[in-house]
């Protein structure tokens, strides 16, 4: 297989470097666009050889006709269910539903600067994908792509319009116990992923089952002194013995699990018995227990201590991770890709 010139848009920290790396495919350059300084420490600090190339809004097409593949996973925060589930839209309630509209949009001086009067939410980010995927493409006809995403039906369906295939859906606990239900958009040939049931204790062994916390919204609830909010604490425990998927924010709200020192009948008595906010909040800390960093990155199958570099903090870390992909997933897709061009360079070869 011959080098590969990669493209990798909201690089993060570098996953797509590490898949690459484990599926074994040779890299003559990996280009990455990402704007968070602490990823790209890691990522830096990981793979030396990685060229930042900077903010996905001001590449040009035209100086990357060479690219082999372009890969990445577009901003989702916008049409996750853990979102706020307004799509792909401006501050001002427009529907960004074509490249046509984004880029009159932008034309018209919105951006993503939330400062500004008019600007795009980051799921919006998704048309730049797209126009810098066809602007090589318009150059380089045989470039292929990599995209991910989160399940949403309507932006799942606006997604596979533009980019002319099926998504692929995994959630990562076929390899891994993690709840983390996924679109991958791909014109890669693709062999199912082999699939590795596993249960959260397996990588917690005192874990029973994920957990996690949220403000429920409650009506003619009265502020007090104990009280300054209109939500009371709620808490969820799993019955399939997987953890939450990691997000990038939310704080512990979702990366906590109950010991299997308490059943989960006597955790929800115990929530039962606490009315109030601090009593209930009380109950959760008494509880249930935190997942670690190096946890998490095992849940994302990052090899632990990955995001260990320095000047990056704990909180940058667990955000990282939980904006970053389930490398074993991506490596089987990167596998798919390495065979599919080795089986054409086979098939060259024998009609010559």
């Amino acid at each position: 297989m011959k080098e590969q010139n990669v493209m990798s848009l909201f690089d993060g920290m570098a996953n797509g470097a590490e898949a690459m790396d484990l599926a074994k495919i040779p890299i003559k350059s990996y280009n990455a666009s990402e704007i968070d300084i602490p990823a790209m420490k890691v990522a830096k600090y990981r793979f030396p050889h990685i060229n930042h190339i900077g903010d996905i809004c001001n590449i040009d097409p035209k100086d990357w006709t060479f690219i082999d593949i372009i890969i990445g996973g577009s901003p989702c925060q916008s049409v996750s269910a853990a979102g706020s589930l307004k799509g792909m839209t401006t501050n001002d309630g427009q529907v960004v539903n074509s490249l046509g509209k984004y880029l009159l949009l932008k034309e018209l001086g919105y951006g993503y600067n939330k400062k500004s009067l008019k600007y795009f939410n980051t799921s919006c980010l998704f048309w730049e994908y797209v126009r810098i995927y066809r602007g090589i493409k318009k150059y380089n006809p045989n470039v292929k792509f990599f995209l991910e995403n989160v399940v949403n039906r309507f932006w799942g369906y606006l997604i596979t319009n533009e980019m002319g295939v099926n998504p692929i859906r995994i959630n990562s606990s076929v390899v891994i116990p993690q709840n983390r239900d996924r679109y991958y958009w791909t014109d890669i040939k693709y062999t199912p992923i082999p699939e590795r049931r596993m249960t959260l204790n397996s990588i917690i062994p005192d874990a029973y089952s994920g957990a996690g916390s949220r403000g429920v919204p409650q009506k003619n609830w009265a502020k007090t002194p104990d009280n300054q909010t209109l939500h009371i604490q709620n808490a969820t425990v799993r019955k399939d013995q997987l953890a939450n998927c990691l997000t990038a924010s939310g704080g512990k709200i979702n990366r906590r699990y109950l010991p299997k020192s308490i059943h989960p009948d006597e955790f929800k008595r115990r929530f039962k018995l606490a009315v109030t906010r601090p009593e209930r909040k009380q109950v959760i800390e008494d509880n249930l227990k935190c997942i670690t960093i190096s946890q998490a990155e095992q849940l994302q199958t990052v090899k632990i201590g990955y995001t260990d570099v320095p000047g990056v903090s704990q909180y940058q870390r667990f955000k990282m991770i939980g904006n970053g992909w389930t490398v074993a997933v991506i490596t089987h897709f990167f596998k798919c890709f390495k065979l599919e061009i080795e089986s054409k360079n086979m098939s060259f070869s024998y009609k010559s």
